[in-house]
């Protein structure tokens, strides 16, 4: 009886690490930053959506106040710094996203943004580092990217949008051999040191 309990335990965990899971991302920037997250499992039929931001169901506020910014000091970044000049780490970081890949379908992929500065020669030469790399992307029959120069004004507006299916069988191994290797373990104590 106990070892039919722990198969059907066993075919139970299985039947949740192959089913995939469909993600639906949205941001945006229009003056104000809105994002939503739709994670669905079993094909839709068990979903969750999160928001943040300005929902149309509300109203805007008339007066906002500046955001505030913290000032974290030079330690995160000495902390950054001595994460990725531990040894062996970069290289376990791209050898792991090479292996999520597997686990990780983009079904789509869309980014819409306007971006100027005050300075017309400053957009411009933001775009030309930013239009060879949405060449690439263009590649790709997922993919859809669209710049829009702003020469008269500062501006930075987005609207971003990717839905993903994720596989956790074949992302939890990479995942863990990753968290678990010794490049990571000495990545953590240079953090702490």
């Amino acid at each position: 009886m106990l070892v039919a309990a722990f198969a059907v335990l066993a075919v139970i965990v299985a039947a949740i690490l192959w089913t995939p899971i469909d993600l639906s991302l949205a941001a945006g920037r229009e003056p104000e930053l809105r994002l939503q997250l739709r994670v669905s499992w079993l094909h839709g039929l068990v979903s969750k959506e999160f928001h943040r931001g300005r929902h149309e169901s509300r109203p805007a506020l008339t007066e906002t106040s500046p955001p505030k910014v913290k000032s974290s000091g030079g330690r995160s970044l000495s902390r950054t710094h001595s994460i990725v000049r531990s040894e062996g780490f970069l290289p376990g970081v791209v050898r792991l996203l090479r292996r999520l890949e597997a686990g990780i379908d983009v079904r789509r992929a869309e980014l819409w943004a306007r971006a100027g500065f005050d300075d017309p020669a400053d957009t411009g030469r933001f775009l030309a580092i930013l239009f060879p790399f949405t060449c690439y992307l263009q590649a790709s029959s997922c993919c859809r990217v669209e710049l829009e120069p702003d020469f008269c004004e500062q501006v930075f507006y987005f609207r971003a949008r990717t839905d993903v299916r994720v596989v956790p069988s074949r992302i939890i191994g990479p995942a863990v051999a990753f968290a678990l290797s010794p490049a990571t373990l000495r990545a953590i104590r240079a953090s702490r040191a």
